[in-house]
């Protein structure tokens, strides 16, 4: 599971409220710069023109309420608290299954869906603070092998593209190394939802994962030269 804990709902309410404030201090600004703009220069019809920050900002706050109107309709599906007392009688039930170890949970139970919902508004608020990962990565070559590290479990897809295309003989991945990254998943992942693919997953998605096998393979190059 990830490290980040998801918000209650109040906070998110006034995160979002933030948000909104800063947008229309941004808006303001932006008309203000264009009256400016026409007073020197006259009068033209083009309006003022939206800052990227501005842009930003406007395209994370409609993602923010469409996540939080779908943790609104899981909530009205079944509440978070009778949600989390079914998850755990279900995790009971299935301490035993034949031919698999237990114990066993669901990672689409509807608990699931509300927690990872929560954690998709919490990380959208931390993405100014925090807009990029720091880690750890060392690149060690023996002879015509190489080893590699990173903090993440990473879906197969990431392994092989680095293997692919190193230019090593040998390329040797070692995961969860330096730190608990979670799991990376692929876009696939992403796009299915299941096992280690949900935001509360990991810290990091899919675009991360190109950043990291490129990123890997240039330092792995290095060791060519």
């Amino acid at each position: 599971t990830s490290k980040h804990k998801a918000m209650s709902y109040g906070r998110m309410l006034e995160e979002e409220e933030k948000l909104k404030a800063e947008i229309e201090r941004l808006l303001q600004q932006a008309e203000a710069a264009d009256e400016s703009e026409d007073a020197e220069h006259g009068a033209d019809d083009d309006g003022y023109r939206l800052s990227d920050e501005l842009a930003r900002r406007e395209k994370r706050l409609a993602k923010i309420e469409a996540a939080r109107k779908a943790l609104e309709e899981l909530e009205a599906v079944m509440p978070e608290e009778k949600a989390y007392e079914d998850f755990c009688g279900k995790v009971k039930l299935n301490e035993k299954i034949a031919s698999r170890p237990g114990p066993y949970d669901s990672k689409l139970h509807h608990f699931v869906l509300i927690q990872n919902a929560k954690a998709e508004i919490s990380r959208y608020h931390e993405q100014d603070k925090i807009p990029e990962l720091e880690m750890e990565l060392h690149v060690l070559r023996l002879g015509d092998a190489v080893f590699v590290t990173n903090p993440f479990e990473l879906y197969l897809d990431f392994g092989h593209q680095i293997k692919a295309r190193s230019v090593a003989g040998q390329t040797f991945i070692v995961q969860l190394s330096g730190d608990t990254g979670g799991y990376l998943p692929s876009v696939r992942a992403e796009q299915l939802g299941g096992y280690g693919g949900l935001i509360i997953n990991g810290k990091v998605g899919s675009e991360g994962g190109k950043i990291l096998v490129d990123k890997t393979l240039g330092e792995i190059k290095k060791l060519w030269k």
